[in-house]
């Protein structure tokens, strides 16, 4: 259930026209070496799941899905489009529907911090986590 609700949302997110061009990955791990980062990397990871009693013959899921932008700017313009990028990722996951796992509810999207100030200063690498949880 879990891997299954990560392509449905890499399904959607290639699917979909952003802003910015881009082919979305599931991974376990988006470690990516500086020179890769020459282009934007968009990677949806599984993150979290819990399995509580709805009722007593019912279980409810609920399963939290990573998705991390990354890429190398060369100035501010550059960070302005990520942002900009991690918004409309959120405000369109938001509004879709997993086309291939359609029983899965999107219950709340977030991207806090919107961004890694850190990495920005020390290696102009631009990280953004923006996080989906959905229940089954």
């Amino acid at each position: 259930m879990i891997t299954e609700i990560c392509d449905a949302v890499v399904a959607e997110l290639n699917d979909h026209s952003f802003s910015l061009t881009f082919t979305a990955v599931r991974r376990y791990a988006p470690v990516s070496k500086l020179e890769d980062l020459a282009t934007l990397k968009v990677s949806v990871l599984p993150s979290g799941w819990t399995r509580e009693d709805a009722t007593r013959s019912d279980i409810e899921n609920t399963i939290t899905v990573q998705i991390g932008l990354q890429q190398k700017i060369a100035d501010d313009d550059t960070a302005d489009d990520l942002v900009a990028l991690a918004i409309e990722i959120v405000e369109f996951m938001q509004t879709a529907e997993l086309s291939s796992y359609p029983d899965a509810q999107l219950i709340s999207a977030a991207c806090d911090p919107i961004y890694d100030p850190q990495l920005i200063d020390t290696h102009r690498v631009f990280i953004s986590v923006i996080a989906l949880t959905y229940m089954k």
